[in-house]
């Protein structure tokens, strides 16, 4: 996932969880107290149509949170 900033920079808000590559971060919304919630499915990489085809890490589709505070998923 990431974020593109004002002046065109790109920052990565999260890549992984527990250490395993995220599947294929879609639909994002940011809470009112800056937490990010993002869902996680695996059409993204189940084949080379939305990305690149890939073995999923986490091996399930889940929805996450960024702590505004820590930035930890």
């Amino acid at each position: 996932m990431t974020r593109t900033e004002h002046d065109g920079t790109l920052t990565v808000p999260a890549d992984r969880w527990q250490g395993k590559r995220l599947n294929s971060p879609n639909d994002a919304v940011v809470k009112s107290d800056g937490s990010i919630w993002f869902s996680d499915p695996d059409f993204g990489i189940t084949s080379d149509y939305e990305g690149y085809r890939a073995q999923s890490e986490i091996c399930s589709n889940n929805v996450y949170r960024i702590d505004p505070a820590t930035g930890e998923v």
